[in-house]
């Protein structure tokens, strides 16, 4: 089974992918993500050769796009890319402040992976990452209505009840204890004193 995870950042996108990984699925990190550790991945990744039935999860953030794409509208781009895939799943956050929080912090200490304490943000990064945010959340948006997907969120498949999560589980065939052990919101990026941050 093949698994597009089409995300806006700091929604937990990483995590949700190894937890496929953890099940024994190639994978493909933000392959078109626009950085000169990335350019490489870029240019070798083979993604027209995907198919439904790959063993492989792509992770890519929604305005990532390849070099060769004939569009420049991500949703366009990721309408047809999706159907090369068994699954798809869009992931975003509810909370927009704490998101735009995440996302500045990860901005201001260039620390995109692993648990970090928050530092302060100025005013004008904050405001800045919730423009962009917005920004992509509409992109999302339009994706999930051109493909009849709906938008999952991070909260509700990290902090939900052990129903809605189950629900994922199933739906995204993640049956492994190691997949699930990785999705505990124990392993949360942002930590504070009392541990109760979100990423």
């Amino acid at each position: 089974m093949s698994v597009l995870i089409v995300a806006l950042p700091r929604t937990g996108s990483t995590v949700l992918m190894r937890a496929f990984i953890a099940q024994g699925y190639d994978y493909a990190s933000e392959p078109w993500n626009p950085t000169v550790s990335n350019l490489r991945k870029n240019l070798n990744f083979k993604w027209k050769d995907i198919k439904p039935e790959s063993n492989i999860v792509v992770k890519t953030m929604i305005r990532h796009l390849p070099h060769n794409s004939e569009t420049s509208l991500p949703h366009l781009f990721y309408t047809e890319f999706a159907q090369q895939f068994d699954k798809v799943i869009l992931l975003d956050r509810y909370d927009l402040s704490e998101q735009s929080i995440s996302l500045s912090n990860a901005v201001l200490t260039d620390q995109w992976l692993g648990k970090y304490l928050p530092k302060h943000i100025p005013d004008e990064l904050l405001k800045h990452q919730t423009l962009f945010l917005d920004s992509e959340k509409a992109e999302l948006s339009a994706l999930s209505h051109t493909i009849n997907t709906n938008v999952v969120y991070y909260e509700d498949i990290y902090f939900g009840t052990q129903e809605v999560k189950d629900k994922f589980y199933h739906d995204w065939g993640i049956k492994s204890d190691e997949a699930k052990k990785l999705l505990d919101p124990k392993h949360k990026y942002r930590q504070t004193q009392n541990n109760t941050g979100l990423l």
